[in-house]
């Protein structure tokens, strides 16, 4: 691919209603690129954790936009990815069965991370059963950036012609004019408001919620949102352990906010159907509000306790100058 192949996709591009950037005279081109991570821990290995860094390649930014992440239900691993800005994806190393997935499962990020070339992601991994092999394959997904017009000088280094290039080369449903978040690219900032990404999670002093099989088999975990700004929710994530004694178990939890609204009206099995799932739209939770999870232990067998984590995923928001309603 050549400038001016760039150029004719920029033409196509733009009939679909392409935003364009502020700069005037200037339009993107994202041509969609991956790099993968695999991993692998052999019987006993001997160590239990591996960190690989890789490296972004390329001679234009590239955006980060989603992980897709290969695993059977019995990988026993945890995760944790620094990103190439510095900040870690999560807050700790976490069970990597919570956001594993791939198509329409895959972990999608709300606004697109610019990583230049050269730039780093350090994917962490633990084997926490070492008794058996465990293979993990990792694919971030994104796309390089490529301005074009009044004298961009950022080129495309392959040369190829445009009929042995695929037209659309990531999202399941190979449609340009699909939602942008099934790309991964959120909800716009509305005029006049700052939103910082940012995750709630439970009262450090306590975090984790235990629920013994012997009984009672029900709780609440609380989570409890700043009273400086409004919080716009855009993920759950949900972490749930088991002591080893334990062999089976399904937690339920209904959400709800101390302002009486409930996010559905039964219990729901959150971890296997709501887990990092994209919502279309924001959930606004109002500062000083309370976010509570009522669970219920179901379908479970053995003794001792499972143990229920929560986070709420989004950006807080706060008005900076005349902004209309939001």
């Amino acid at each position: 691919m050549d400038i001016q192949l760039l150029t004719q996709a920029d033409f196509i591009l733009d009939k679909c209603g392409r935003p364009r950037p502020p700069q005037s005279g200037l339009s993107l081109v994202y041509i969609p690129k991956g790099f993968s991570v695999n991993c692998y821990f052999p019987v006993t290995p001997a160590t239990a954790t591996q960190s690989i860094t890789k490296e972004i390649t390329g001679d234009t930014t590239w955006c980060l936009r989603e992980i897709q992440i290969y695993t059977v239900s019995s990988t026993a691993l945890n995760f944790q990815v620094q990103l190439p800005n510095g900040r870690f994806l999560l807050s700790a190393l976490q069970d990597i069965l919570q956001i594993a997935g791939y198509g329409s499962y895959r972990f999608l990020f709300t606004k697109e991370l610019e990583c230049p070339p050269g730039s780093k992601l350090i994917v962490t991994f633990q084997d926490t059963n070492t008794g058996v092999a465990q293979p993990v394959n990792c694919v971030f997904g994104g796309a390089y950036k490529y301005v074009l017009k009044s004298g961009s000088n950022q080129l495309c280094p392959v040369d190829a012609v445009a009929s042995s290039i695929p037209r659309i080369l990531a999202g399941p449903s190979q449609n340009i004019l699909a939602p942008a978040w099934q790309q991964g690219v959120g909800p716009a900032t509305p005029k006049g408001y700052q939103d910082q990404e940012f995750v709630y999670t439970t009262n450090p002093a306590t975090p984790i919620t235990a629920i013994p099989l012997a009984g009672p088999l029900n709780a609440t975990q609380t989570i409890a949102i700043d009273a400086g700004s409004d919080f716009r929710c855009r993920k759950i994530l949900v972490s749930i352990t088991a002591d080893a004694t334990v062999t089976a178990g399904t937690v339920l939890a209904k959400v709800r906010t101390g302002s009486g609204y409930s996010l559905f009206d039964d219990y729901f099995d959150v971890a296997t159907y709501l887990n990092s799932a994209p919502w279309p739209i924001d959930w606004r939770i109002n500062a000083a509000d309370n976010v509570y999870f009522d669970l219920q232990l179901c379908d479970f067998a053995g003794m001792g306790n499972l143990y229920f984590q929560a986070y709420l995923e989004g950006v807080k928001r706060w008005k900076i100058s005349g902004g209309a309603g939001q």
